[in-house]
């Protein structure tokens, strides 16, 4: 066996390459404890996989991460001395949002909880900040959501043909149609991105058919701002890749898929959307949802004018609105909703 210049003997197999990997990259671990958070955050397994709801899986995977990053500290690429000023102000308001809680008018102990987990935000922000310091670990965090959202749309199809807009399917992020809607416009560019750049015939339909089934989820939702949203960053989208990288069957496949989406389950989308002028007779209840939505976004902004300063605290607009609802308008809803969810 060669002795090197110190007199020890090189690692040598398996276990001595991961030896060498972890001291070149002490922080593997803590983003391999991130990535199964991201995984377990973004998929959601426990709502769909038999017996996973029965396990902490958010928490395990969590402290994990922090376990392996204290493990590294002082061999990392960045420390806590690097955190940016976005940081900061995220720490700020967390701090503004528990003095609203104990001055809430409303329900002071509610509000205080609620941002009890709400913080939860700041601990997830801060381990992405200090582990994610590559471009291909980046890579990786958005393939992990891209790919969970896919995954998502075909339980929640597939679980929730029978609901109406998959309401409720899922837990966490996915529960509120709106919510899923959402979250499949935000990752829908992502997906044509990985699409076009793989370069596997297996995986570029992989890819195909997760867009799809991305589409049709989207469609079943109802989602009328989901949609709105859809069309503003697929024509930013399609102009990237199609018209600028010379891809102009993406614009054709498109439309073409969009049409047949529309024709063959967009029924509820369509009806959701005539219903805004108060004359239609098949979608009276999308009618009621907007006159309601006008009154919460007038109640929402009589409480910023109100409590300008503190707000009402954290998930306590429900009260304040007196009809029991959340406000669709972000502005207040920051201030109403825990946007963490585990």
């Amino acid at each position: 066996m060669a002795i090197d210049d110190s007199g020890t003997a090189p690692a040598t197999g398996i276990m001595g390459r991961r030896r060498i990997a972890q001291a070149v990259d002490p922080t593997r671990k803590a983003f391999f404890w991130l990535s199964a958070f991201y995984v377990v955050y973004c998929a959601r397994p426990e709502d769909w996989i038999p017996g996973l709801s029965y396990f902490p899986l958010a928490k395990i995977t969590a402290l994990l991460t922090m376990w392996a990053f204290f493990n590294a500290m002082g061999r990392t690429k960045r420390t806590f001395k690097d955190i940016p000023l976005e940081g900061k102000l995220l720490l700020a308001m967390i701090g503004l949002l528990f003095v609203s809680g104990f001055l809430s008018p409303v329900w002071k102990g509610g509000a205080v909880s609620h941002t009890i987990d709400f913080s939860k935000v700041f601990i997830a922000w801060i381990l992405t900040f200090l582990l994610i310091t590559t471009f291909s670990r980046l890579k990786k965090i958005i393939y992990i959501q891209t790919a969970s959202v896919a995954v998502i749309c075909f339980v929640s199809v597939i679980k929730g043909y029978s609901r109406p807009r998959l309401e409720g399917v899922l837990g966490g992020i996915y529960s509120n149609p709106n919510d899923l809607a959402f979250a499949i416009v935000l990752t829908l560019p992502f997906a044509l991105a990985f699409l076009l750049t793989s370069r596997s015939g297996i995986t570029k339909v992989a890819w195909i058919i997760g867009m799809l089934g991305m589409g049709v989820a989207l469609i079943l939702t109802a989602s009328r701002a989901g949609f709105l949203n859809l069309i503003i960053s697929g024509t930013v989208t399609l102009w990237h890749f199609g018209v600028r990288g010379r891809r102009l069957y993406l614009i054709a496949a498109t439309g073409f898929i969009g049409v047949l989406l529309m024709v063959t389950a967009g029924g509820k989308l369509y009806d959701r959307f005539t219903a805004l002028s108060g004359h239609s007779a098949t979608e009276e209840s999308a009618y009621e949802s907007y006159e309601a939505r006008k009154y919460l976004m007038v109640r929402a902004i009589d409480g910023l004018e109100q409590y300008p300063i503190f707000g009402i605290g954290v998930m306590n607009f429900e009260t304040y609105s007196l009809v029991w609802h959340e406000v669709h308008m972000t502005i207040s809803r920051s201030r109403s909703k825990a946007a963490f969810r585990s």
